[in-house]
């Protein structure tokens, strides 16, 4: 045989080198050494060195900036609370003017950095997709992230600085906070990458048994076996769920104790603050200062994942290739006489399909999958261009019909994430409540700092409460989603015909990909963007409320203002820019470095505009300077989230994008669909087998005329053999047979019926096909031996026995991919 056969047996070589590749791949982890940060810069030239310099002398600037900004919020509190001279004030105002421009000059340094590190331009095929996702993990860690480590460093130790020169014996306190967010943060870095590492073998299990599945498509199909496939792959699903609500449960933990921790620690300050200003004569812009400073927070080392990426990357790099693997999926041929080439293909699909399962969840930053998708979905839009059109009206309403059995978690959730999002602008009542009580007279300082510091505690509670909920209930509704999403999809995926898996766009590695990719980035959307987005409405809501109630006329001025820039959507810009930088090269380095620039600039002129604002109105008796800083404080803090959601825009696009591309599988009609019970089921089978004058091409190859009114009786009982040369068909009759394929004109009849006519999982039932090369399905001996058969496994596994099978260890009950594992 050739054709469909040689597929078949391609497809089997595939699955054997898949499953020993895995095992392998766990045993070559196991003994990769770690690349040192230095060892990162092993391909830098001299141009790249200097640009890094020049970005770290900004990154480190800019970095400094930051704690500075502490200094003037507190001598604008002192004047303010103090009623210092306006001409002061002023002062006081001009400054932030000053440290505007300081850090438009340093933040183009700092955005500019990474210039010519990395050309990422690399090409569409599926070959490199691992180069490409690799590359990317490793500029981002070498280039945004290096800087922005240089730059939280030189903010955490400048912080440190100015909290020591300002008020030592405040900082000395305020410091027994930091080992309890380490090791809070720890623990919970240390239970997410155990969780995070199981739930990533669970997806892989699970990618695994799709891409064994897709790729012996034939031999699937023709033993009846989709279901099974199905009910597998439903049991990887689930137990990948149950690890994505602990990692949730794990993450809001660690979140809820931080922000607890952080509020506490607030609360101790407001207390022994107020002690310092009546004991040792500080004032309340030393103690706020000292506060802001003390807390800027440490930062974890942000070259952990790239590391491994990097390792990757270096050995994929150093490692002698053949070169036939450098060929792009496109350029395989489609032939399926060609089982080498299709063994290729397979290979090089298993690259990408791993590649992006491992860096969709690890580090959502660390996937690139626009190149191949748009080929993806490109193949369905030019298959399907009517069913898209329609898609595209609603897939978001589609995919909240989805999550309905979960609408009551949802509503849970949401309770949960507004809570969380309130707590921030009522962080900004009791700030301004602290300043006023900073200069009042001693008892009464006293009372109402003890009074602030308790209610800090009660939001450290908060949080501890509803963070925690809050990740938990929307992992519960996002898991649900997404193995909701994924079992329907690779349910509808396995009904389609064959000739539909010929299509480069529906290899086993692009449509792996689909369900991974597309999957994650819905589930983004329903689950953590989701939470975002309701506690953010929550905060901005109360902000307002705050605000507005507060003071109206300086609300508005802030409001408008602040709108061009919050401090958070300053780094949205900044990380926007990042991601133009790598895609357009120099001049959206430059165009990205001034963007962040001025960003940071117009920020701060825009906090000494509401400072002199607010120092007008207190004058003019307007308002009242607790006011000031409650409208600031509320405002501000309620931005924050709301900025962090503006980012959400792409991640909706990608969302809708992906719901459009799950929908077309989910909404498309296989032309010989196994799954259906329509057709005849004759009582009697004789045998008898007839091709009339059969002419067919390959739906792949329409330029090739594969047979041409063929006509052929196999007589029932009679035993016949195919004899040609290589590409003449003799496999084609099998898959035409099977109902693999259709004919373009003609009939093929058993026992008189057209076989078009038969119900096609009862047809294939009645044939038994050994390929040349048998697909051997990674799980135990036993289920190979009884895969596609109903009657009793014992018997069929008795037929089974010979020396050779009881001589294993565990005999029918031995797994293939231990047994590969032993033998290599």
């Amino acid at each position: 045989m050739d054709a469909a056969t040689s597929g078949a047996a391609a497809r089997g070589d595939d699955r054997q080198s898949n499953g020993t590749g895995r095992d392998g791949g766990d045993k070559e982890k196991k003994d990769v050494k770690k690349v040192s940060l230095l060892g990162m810069f092993r391909y830098a030239d001299r141009l790249d060195v200097l640009l890094m310099v020049v970005g770290a002398v900004g990154a480190v600037a800019n970095g400094v900036a930051e704690p500075l900004v502490t200094v003037l919020f507190g001598n604008v509190i002192d004047s303010f609370g103090e009623s210092t001279a306006q001409s002061i004030i002023r002062k006081v105002v001009l400054n932030f003017v000053y440290l505007g421009i300081g850090s438009a000059v340093v933040s183009f340094l700092l955005l500019r950095q990474d210039i010519a590190f990395f050309d990422t331009e690399l090409t569409t095929g599926q070959a490199v997709s691992r180069m490409s996702s690799d590359t990317l993990v490793i500029q981002d860690a070498l280039g945004e992230k290096a800087g922005k480590l240089l730059q939280l460093t030189s903010s955490f130790f400048g912080g440190f600085i100015i909290a020591f020169t300002r008020g030592w014996l405040l900082t000395l306190v305020m410091l027994t906070s930091l080992p309890l967010v380490a090791i809070a943060g720890a623990v919970a870095a240390q239970l997410l990458t155990k969780v995070s590492s199981n739930k990533l073998t669970s997806y892989g299990d699970a990618g695994d048994t799709v891409e064994q599945t897709i790729g012996a498509i034939q031999t699937v199909v023709s033993f009846n076996g989709e279901n099974k496939a199905v009910a597998m792959y439903k049991r990887l699903i689930k137990k990948a769920y149950r690890t994505d609500i602990l990692e949730g449960l794990t993450n809001g933990f660690g979140m809820g104790s931080v922000f607890c921790i952080l509020f506490c620690s607030y609360g101790l300050a407001f207390w022994y603050g107020g002690k310092l200003i009546v004991d040792k004569a500080y004032t309340g812009g030393k103690i706020i200062t000292v506060l802001f400073a003390v807390l800027t927070g440490p930062h974890d080392a942000l070259v952990k994942d790239p590391n491994g990426a990097y390792s990757q990357l270096i050995r994929l790099q150093e490692t002698r290739t053949d070169e036939k693997r450098k060929i792009a999926d496109s350029e395989v041929p489609s032939s399926r006489s060609k089982s080498t080439s299709l063994s290729l293909r397979r290979s090089l699909n298993k690259d990408s399909f791993g590649n992006s399962n491992r860096y969709s969840f690890k580090n959502p930053q660390g996937l690139s999958v626009e190149s191949y998708e748009d080929r993806i979905r490109g193949g369905q839009i030019t298959e399907e261009p009517s069913d898209v059109m329609v898609l595209k009206k609603a897939p978001i309403r589609r995919l909240f019909k989805l999550n309905m059995p979960e609408v009551l978690v949802l509503l849970l959730g949401s309770i949960a994430a507004s809570v969380h999002g309130v707590i921030f602008p009522l962080f900004g009542i009791l700030m301004s409540g602290v300043i006023k009580s900073f200069y009042e007279p001693p008892d009464k300082l006293k009372k109402d700092t003890s009074f602030w510091a308790l209610i800090s505690v009660v939001l450290g509670v908060g949080c501890l409460i509803s963070v925690p909920a809050e990740y938990f209930l929307f992992a519960i509704a996002g898991g649900k989603l997404i193995e909701r999403i994924r079992t329907l999809t690779f349910q509808s995926i396995l009904p389609q015909e064959v000739a539909w898996f010929d299509k480069a766009s529906n290899s086993s590695g692009a449509l792996g990909t689909r369900l991974s990719v597309d999957a994650l980035n819905i589930r983004r959307l329903a689950g953590d963007n989701l939470a975002l987005i309701v506690q953010s409405i929550a905060s901005l809501t109360t902000g307002f409320v705050i605000a507005f109630s507060a003071d109206w006329r300086l609300a508005l001025i802030i409001t408008t203002v602040a709108s061009f820039c919050a401090e958070k959507r300053v780094v949205t810009t900044y990380d926007e820019k990042c991601e133009a930088l790598r895609k357009q090269g120099i001049r959206s380095g430059i165009v990205g470095g001034l963007g962040y620039g001025f960003s940071f600039l117009v920020l701060y002129l825009t906090y000494g505009l509401c400072f002199y604002v607010g120092a007008q109105f207190v004058r003019q008796g307007k308002t009242t300077f607790p006011d000031v800083f409650k409208v600031f404080f509320a405002l501000v803090l309620a931005t924050i989230g709301v900025s962090q959601a503006s980012a959400l825009a792409s991640d909706a696009t990608k969302a809708r994008d992906s719901a459009i591309s799950i929908f077309s599988i989910l909404d498309r009609k296989s032309k010989i669909d196994s799954s259906s019970d329509d057709g005849m089921v004759p009582e009697n089978v004789t045998g008898n087998i007839d091709f009339n004058n059969v002419s067919f091409k390959y739906p792949s190859r329409p330029d090739v005329q594969i047979f041409s009114d063929f006509t052929l009786h196999i007589p029932s009982g009679k035993t016949v053999a195919l004899v040609g040369e290589s590409g003449s068909g003799k496999s084609t009759i099998i898959a035409l047979l099977e109902r693999f394929y259709d004919p373009d004109s003609g009939g093929i009849s058993l026992d008189g019926v057209e076989i078009k006519s038969l119900k096609v999982s009862w047809l294939r039932d009645q044939m038994g096909l050994v390929g040349q090369e048998p697909v051997l399905f990674n799980d135990t001996i036993r289920v190979n031996i009884t895969y596609g058969k109903s009657g009793e496994e014992g018997k069929i596994v008795e037929k089974g026995r010979h020396e050779a099978l009881m001589r294993i260890k565990g005999g029918a009950y031995a797994s293939l991919v231990e047994l590969r594992s032993k033998s290599e």
